[in-house]
């Protein structure tokens, strides 16, 4: 029997030298072990329990992956509260990050619905909005969930709500009835102009504004 550091060939770190001082290693019969083959060293080498264990726990840690935790997530009929579990999702489908800017920056049809609104010029993102489809289950990002500002977000609200009746089932769309319900466009841009006479008209009071400038 040999110690597993003869093995590797450290015999001076052996850990049975013979009473005259030299390593474990057989030296009158055989070959010595580290030179031998595979057979040899797996029938000579003697591997302590302890080490063999932590050895295998390593391997194993190392090479499976972890079980995946969680239970699958529920369809919206299953749900005791659909919006509180809707509105949450969309939080982790689409986090706001510090400094980040308004989605709908610049843009002419922002949001979709019956009168999409002209973005803002850039205003810090503070909100997760459900929008044309007003379904909090429907979480699409950039098409249904949009990060955007508080701004821009009570304006499509203003704009839009009156259109939008009793809200459904949670599995059903929650879009305007006997209205034309446009989509989101994430394209095309606002002119300058356009931008400047949408900050008026939200300046001026209710009784005296004009058309919407979109239209």
């Amino acid at each position: 029997m040999t110690c597993t550091y003869c093995a590797m060939q450290a015999h001076t770190q052996c850990w049975e030298p013979t009473d005259d001082g030299n390593c474990c290693c057989p030296s009158t019969t055989g070959t010595p072990l580290g030179s031998d083959s595979e057979e040899s060293l797996s029938s000579s080498v003697r591997v302590p329990t302890d080490l063999l264990l932590n050895y295998e726990e390593k391997e194993f840690t190392t090479v499976h992956e972890k079980p995946k935790r969680g239970r699958p997530q529920l369809d919206a009929a299953q749900m005791k509260d659909p919006l509180s579990t809707g509105r949450k999702r969309a939080a982790k489908e689409a986090p706001i990050e510090p400094g980040e800017i308004c989605e709908w920056l610049g843009l002419r049809y922002a949001g979709g619905g019956v009168h999409p609104v002209i973005g803002c010029f850039g205003n810090d993102a503070a909100s997760v909005h459900h929008g044309p489809d007003k379904n909090v289950i429907n979480n699409e990002v950039g098409i249904n969930i949009h990060r955007i500002c508080h701004v821009c977000h009570n304006r499509w609200h203003t704009l839009n709500d009156e259109f939008y009746g009793t809200r459904p089932p949670a599995d059903e769309p929650f879009i305007p009835l006997g209205s034309n319900c446009l989509p989101h466009d994430a394209e095309t841009k606002a002119s300058p102009e356009l931008m400047t006479m949408h900050e008026v008209y939200w300046k001026t009071p209710v009784k005296k504004r004009g058309e919407y400038p979109s239209e």
